[in-house]
């Protein structure tokens, strides 16, 4: 376990883009929980806005909470980018710009709670964790779309089967993470500037076999309108994955496609075969060759997930001292 003092200011980092109606809002809340990051072992923190070329009042809406945080010790910075220049690209001008000894980054349209960043940052900071995960997919309150969050099921489940270690949201924008394991995942070549930088750091973390645990989040529905394409980000979440592992694995790329060959193909044999039968055969042939398809699916997923032992989901518990301090401002509401 590391020393609370060797690890004591944050730097948050906030991507924007045309989020005039929350920026703030995200702000005013990371105001609110000084007290809960301080009893979690923060003792300082700064906030890096990076506006990524919005066309809105983006910029404007940060600039009056640079007075109102100053006079309560916190510096809120704005980085403007002249045009768009990616997610990715956005959060490495706030962390080439950070002067905290740990990071955090999360979104500015209200969809991930800053009111959790204090259990974040207690994993990083008392239980020496390289990277800590705010997973929205291991039974939090979530309104994410049912598309999304199949997606993202999907995307878990390979990154687990390429690395051999169990990730529930391995594109999670919210996390926190130390300055020298952000060194370490800029190396043998800076992570993507769009939204593939999540599952790429996760895929490089893994990898690297830095200390990496996911802690419970939940997850609102944002504000404004999504830029996320579901297709189109989709495919360049996959394309992230795979050159990662080529680069970090190639032999683990290999090994998984070898060993998958096989049923694949079975699978897909017995599927069309079905489907033939289900058309033209009798009801018995049509049920054997159901069950042959199912258990075929099953068999594939078994034998070409990693013999080697996972690392589990880890959800870390909210200590003594953030409970006391969020109780005494619950007190003080309801008098």
């Amino acid at each position: 376990m590391r020393s609370r003092k060797a690890m004591s200011k944050l730097s948050v980092v906030i991507p924007a883009l045309n989020e005039e109606r929350s920026i703030a809002q995200v702000i005013e809340r990371l105001l609110a929980i000084r007290p809960q990051l301080q009893a979690a072992g923060v003792h300082e923190m700064e906030i890096l806005v990076v506006d990524d070329g919005s066309s809105d009042g983006t910029a404007q809406a940060v600039v009056p909470l640079s007075a109102r945080a100053r006079q309560m010790g916190i510096s809120v910075q704005l980085f403007p980018h002249g045009y768009n220049l990616g997610y990715g690209a956005a959060l490495q001008t706030g962390f080439l710009h950070a002067q905290g000894d740990i990071l955090a980054f999360l979104d500015a349209d209200s969809t991930y709670p800053p009111e959790e960043l204090p259990r974040l940052c207690q994993a990083c900071l008392m239980w020496g964790v390289d990277m800590v995960i705010g997973s929205r997919m291991c039974g939090g309150p979530s309104q994410m779309p049912a598309i999304r969050r199949l997606g993202n099921l999907l995307f878990a489940q390979l990154v687990s089967l390429l690395t051999g270690q169990q990730v529930s949201d391995c594109a999670s924008g919210m996390r926190v993470l130390r300055v020298s394991t952000w060194k370490q995942l800029q190396q043998p070549q800076p992570l993507p500037t769009g939204l593939e930088f999540t599952p790429a750091m996760t895929v490089r973390a893994l990898y690297k076999h830095l200390h990496v645990h996911e802690v419970t989040i939940s997850y609102s529905e944002r504000v404004g309108r999504s830029k996320l394409k579901v297709v189109r980000d989709g495919i360049r979440f996959l394309k992230a994955i795979m050159s990662e592992t080529r680069t970090q694995r190639p032999r683990r790329l290999q090994q998984v496609a070898v060993r998958g060959m096989v049923l694949p193909t079975l699978d897909l044999t017995a599927t069309l075969l079905g489907i033939a039968c289900w058309q033209h055969g009798p009801w018995p042939a049509r049920l054997l060759l159901g069950i042959l398809g199912a258990l075929t699916a099953v068999l594939l997923v078994r034998w070409t997930l990693p013999v080697q032992p996972r690392r589990q989901l880890v959800t870390m518990p909210q200590p003594a001292a953030i409970r006391a301090v969020e109780q005494v401002a619950l007190d003080k509401r309801s008098e």
